[in-house]
């Protein structure tokens, strides 16, 4: 919204530098305007009145500064003020408020579509992805509601409103997480560059051991050792567990999917996976994809109905 502010007012004060008076070299080049209203003026050099327009406020702002250009001084310092204002419209991207908006009001198509364009241009957050999320789970596809929180609470772990609203959606659907409880989850609650980290801080505790052995005492030495070890052992495990979850995926296809004995779609079926189930991939083959349930049960299903919460 500041970009967008200050790229207006920008374009305000360019535009009464085009409309000033001539001066005594090009007088005689150009016409006398008629006298215009403050009122007639702030509407026609509203930028935000082209955004309904074009839809688009970089096109809107550029066609804005075409047509005042068409009838400005030429010169070096036009092109100048060209590109500055140029560079200013292209910095003037729309952000997610109006898709917050569209959420809030319930139009959750037009917010996913919002929130999907504001991830490509601008990447993925956490509470870009949660929105998101919020947004599948109003329109009813629960398969991308799961993945958006699960994606989401991969760069924010801890966010206790993201699992909550997961857990809930997970409870009104009759779905199983294959989250465990307490220690067993434990390399859940940080990131993987958060563990690295924590590694990165045994070593340099293992190294100050190796290193101090001889000028500090024993006391010293079997503390340091001691805490170098408490601290790489989890970060070591956690950081093999977040490795292997990048076979963790979230079926996503609108219905339920049959398993299959075969990756062939004649084959007998073995069970079904619900939208938003978490299931385990092991390989593919031929546009289908093997999988395995928390609960124990396997078989093909076709690639395109999962999606890997690690992208």
């Amino acid at each position: 919204m500041r970009a967008r502010a200050a790229a207006s007012k920008l374009i305000s004060v360019m535009a009464a530098w085009l409309r000033r008076p001539a001066g005594p070299r090009d007088r005689h080049q150009r016409r006398p305007q008629p006298l215009r209203t403050l009122q007639h003026d702030r509407q026609r050099n509203r930028p935000g009145a082209l955004y309904d327009g074009t839809g688009n406020p970089r096109d809107g702002l550029t066609a804005h500064l075409r047509r005042l250009t068409r009838r400005g001084p030429s010169g070096g310092m036009k092109t100048f003020v060209v590109l500055l204002a140029l560079a200013c419209a292209a910095s003037a991207q729309p952000s997610t408020d109006q898709a917050d908006l569209a959420l809030a009001e319930g139009l959750y198509e037009e917010a996913i579509r919002l929130y999907l364009e504001a991830r490509e241009r601008d990447g993925p957050s956490a509470e870009l992805l949660a929105h998101l999320a919020d947004a599948y789970a109003g329109a009813g596809d629960v398969g991308h509601a799961v993945l958006g929180y699960e994606r989401a609470l991969q760069l924010a772990p801890r966010a206790g409103a993201v699992r909550g609203r997961l857990e809930d959606l997970r409870r009104r659907e009759g779905l199983d997480g294959d989250a465990g409880r307490g220690w067993r989850d434990f390399h859940r609650y940080l990131t993987r560059r958060e563990w690295t980290a924590v590694a990165a801080t045994a070593a340099a505790l293992l190294l100050a051991v190796l290193v101090g052995r001889r000028r500090l005492g024993k006391p010293v030495i079997a503390r340091l050792a001691a805490l170098s070890l408490l601290t790489a052992l989890p970060a070591a495990t956690a950081i093999t567990r977040l490795t292997l979850e990048r076979h963790r995926a979230i079926v996503v296809a609108p219905e339920e999917v049959p398993l299959r004995r075969l990756p062939d779609e004649d084959a007998e079926e073995t069970g079904n996976v619900r939208p938003g189930q978490v299931v385990w991939t092991t390989r593919s083959l031929s546009g289908s994809v093997r999988v395995s349930t928390p609960r124990g049960a396997a078989g093909w299903i076709p690639q395109a109905a999962v999606e890997p919460v690690t992208p």
